[in-house]
C-alpha cells in the first residue's frame, strides 16, 4: 500500500469511529463509509460497528475499475486487489450493501 493512502485511510477511521459513536447520527451499530483513492474503493465491511472503525481492521480495498467491470457485467466481485496483496480473502456479492470479513 502506499504510504499516501495511509493518512487518509486513518482519517476515514477516525471519521466513521466519531460518527458511529454519536447516537444521533446511526441507527443501532451500524452505518457504510467508503473512500475512493487512487482507483480503490475502501469499504466498511458488513457487520462491523463504525464506533469502533480506529480499534478494528474493517477497510477492504477493491478496485474501482472492478467493481464497474462487475456491475456492467452482473458477476460477483472477486477481489483481485487483495489477493495481490496478500491481505486476507472474503466473500461478496455485488447485490450486498457491504463486504463481509
Amino acid at each position: 500500500m502506499r504510504k499516501s493512502v495511509q493518512p487518509r485511510l486513518l482519517s476515514l477511521r477516525d471519521l466513521s469511529a466519531r460518527v458511529g459513536s454519536d447516537p444521533l447520527l446511526v441507527q443501532a451499530s451500524n452505518g457504510n463509509t467508503s473512500m475512493k483513492l487512487d482507483g480503490i474503493v475502501w469499504i466498511k465491511a458488513s457487520g462491523k460497528w463504525l464506533a469502533h472503525a480506529t480499534q478494528e481492521e474493517m477497510f477492504l480495498p477493491l478496485e474501482l475499475a472492478e467493481v464497474k467491470e462487475s456491475i456492467q457485467k452482473n458477476t460477483e466481485i472477486v477481489p483481485r486487489f487483495a489477493q495481490k496483496h496478500g491481505l486476507r480473502p472474503w466473500s461478496t456479492r455485488r447485490q450486498s450493501a457491504g463486504v463481509r470479513l
